[in-house]
């Protein structure tokens, strides 16, 4: 309260009734506003002739459509309530002298809006002190002035794509397919990131499951080597079953969508267990064909013709102990992908790629899948999503002593593409200690 006439940025003077004047005001914006930043409101009044009990200040903040955003109804100073009763009523406030209304908030953290309007009124049982002067009244507020909400980032709805170097083996040289990547070779060659939450790409170095893979190549077959850490080591499928579903148990998985292949046409879908048993199929389109409920899911007669070596550390199916991990090994020729423009790749190409680690229906991803406009889990399927394989011919180091590649066939096994693991929950267990 104050007799002088005070200090005020933007000059008006709207009178409400006969009795209130609203002289001018003050906002900290200098161009607009973003989500979350926090403003302060100063109204500058003077009371002409003193009010009735029961009058109060009232301010809204609506969107470009004239919804309410935020009631400001009581915050600041004059404002404040002690007891159910406001601590300064405006039945108090003295003819002849100036109040100041300091308002202060913070935006919400989403304004789907171009622009805020702030309205004000003094209102009284619903009815409001009817403003006279000013260039917008609305259900008998004024509107105090407008202001543009600058331009904000959509949301991120596709994490960055990654990116994976590898090196050629060279002439002669050859790697032992037996889960341990010691060759020299494999030491040079380069991992992945730690695979990442499919939806949110973050690392979670405390999970009991972690995975990273790595690969290399020559004028054969793709060489690639996945270093899986898990507790709890699963297998369970039986030997003689057919297609069995090894997206439920534990598995290591690709997704390879060869040459400059556009859109999801022409990719291969291949999953490897700790039992070393194999699910591979081929197919056309987004998860085309894919017969209901029983399959066959893609191509399913199509075979990667790969061979595997595994190494546990720990013990399948034994929840009684903590195991370590495994390490699967495999390599697959390359005469396998014909739907690929040329095989074996050409040095340089890119070739898109999509690594997981699968474990009781949930997975972790190395190029993570983010959300669809419709905020739900993109599909391990979409190629749109892959990272980028780059063949390099850069040779990596190599042994004084070639070993040949050495490793039992695997079992063929398979799994539906409109299941993936984590499908009906894709962020079930992410980040557990």
């Amino acid at each position: 309260m104050q007799r002088n006439f005070p200090s005020v940025s933007h000059n008006l003077d709207i009178p409400f009734g006969d009795k209130l004047r609203l002289i001018g005001y003050d906002l900290n914006v200098k161009r607009g506003v973003k989500p979350r930043d926090r403003l302060k409101l100063v109204l500058y009044w003077r009371v002409d002739r003193r009010l009735e009990p029961g009058w109060k200040l009232s301010t809204k903040v609506l969107d470009d459509r004239g919804k309410t955003l935020m009631d400001l109804d009581k915050e600041g100073p004059l404002r404040q309530y002690r007891n159910g009763a406001q601590v300064a009523p405006m039945s108090d406030w003295q003819e002849g002298f100036f109040y100041t209304d300091e308002v202060p908030f913070r935006l919400p953290r989403r304004l789907r809006t171009k622009e805020l309007s702030f309205e004000v009124g003094i209102v009284k049982d619903g009815n409001f002190l009817e403003p006279k002067g000013g260039k917008e009244v609305r259900h008998g507020q004024f509107t105090l002035v407008k202001v543009p909400v600058e331009q904000q980032e959509k949301e991120q709805t596709a994490p960055k794509v990654e990116t994976l170097k590898v090196k050629h083996l060279g002439e002669g040289v050859k790697l032992k397919l037996d889960g341990k990547l010691d060759e020299p070779a494999w030491q040079a060659a380069d991992f992945t990131r730690q695979f990442v939450s499919q939806r949110w790409s973050r690392v979670y170095p405390k999970s009991p499951r972690q995975g990273r893979a790595k690969m290399l190549w020559d004028d054969k077959r793709l060489y690639v080597g996945f270093e899986i850490r898990d507790e709890d080591i699963l297998g369970g499928i039986p030997r003689n079953a057919k297609d069995p579903p090894l997206w439920k148990r534990g598995a290591v998985e690709l997704l390879i969508q060869p040459s400059d292949k556009q859109g999801n046409k022409d990719y291969y879908q291949i999953l490897v267990g700790p039992q070393n048993m194999v699910f591979d199929s081929q197919f056309d389109d987004f998860e085309k064909p894919n017969i209901e409920p029983a399959g066959p899911f893609g191509h399913s007669e199509w075979t990667s013709k790969l061979t595997a070596g595994v190494k546990l550390d720990g013990t399948l199916d034994n929840p009684v102990d903590i195991d370590q991990g495994y390490v699967i090994e495999m390599a697959i020729p390359w005469i396998s992908f014909g739907k690929a423009n040329h095989v074996p790749p050409v040095a340089g190409e890119i070739w898109k790629m999509n690594l997981s680690m699968v474990h009781n229906d949930w997975r972790l991803v190395w190029s993570a899948l983010g959300r669809n406009s419709h905020k739900k889990q993109v599909s391990i399927h979409d190629a749109g999503h892959f990272g980028h394989v780059v063949f390099e011919s850069t040779p990596a180091p190599s042994s004084e002593a070639p070993r040949a590649v050495d490793a039992a066939p695997t079992d063929k096994a398979s799994a539906p593409p409109g299941r993936e693991p984590g499908s009906d929950d894709p962020d079930q267990n992410e980040g557990a200690d």
